[in-house]
């Protein structure tokens, strides 16, 4: 199959099918995530163009439910470069409860996406859960285990080659 000179490989998408939250790990006294705050790395982790982002947020929330029913999601928090996203999207966002944190590059600099995610997971008091597959998250996981927090990394089951074994084997 030729492939035109054009053509870059395709980035994982969230999907509204199956999601699957990785091993929950529970440090220190705790016996179960009782408080969490969620954090979406949408430059990572994308909704389909042809997707409702609002149903995709809500199928993320029931995911996270069934597997921890007793747990009460505190913030969702989705990161992106704003300036990248379309108003509807944006809206989208708003409307499905979540709070884009706007990840514009500063200077030109990249990576500030990994890096709000990052000052905001390690300020929080909650456990963590990330919907990412980006391996630069696995020491910060690894930072807030040895906090005693609990911590999950949320992925589509169906494109679970596409989350780096780094952030799974620290989850």
């Amino acid at each position: 199959m030729r492939r035109h000179a054009n053509h870059r490989p395709r980035r994982p998408s969230v999907h509204t099918t199956r999601w699957q939250l990785h091993r929950v790990v529970v440090m220190g006294d705790a016996l179960e995530i009782n408080h969490f705050v969620l954090h979406w790395d949408l430059e990572n982790m994308q909704v389909p163009r042809e997707a409702s982002t609002i149903q995709v947020a809500f199928r993320i929330r029931d995911a996270i439910r069934a597997r921890l029913p007793q747990a009460v999601l505190r913030d969702f928090f989705v990161y992106a470069d704003a300036g990248q996203l379309d108003a509807q999207r944006k809206q989208d966002l708003r409307l499905a409860g979540c709070d884009l944190i706007d990840c514009s590059s500063v200077h030109g600099k990249p990576g500030q996406v990994d890096l709000r995610i990052m000052a905001r997971a390690l300020k929080s008091t909650e456990g963590v859960l990330l919907i990412t597959g980006d391996s630069d998250f696995a020491y910060t996981i690894s930072c807030i285990r040895t906090s005693g927090r609990p911590t999950a990394v949320v992925y589509d089951s169906d494109h679970a080659t596409s989350v780096s074994t780094a952030l799974l084997q620290v989850a």
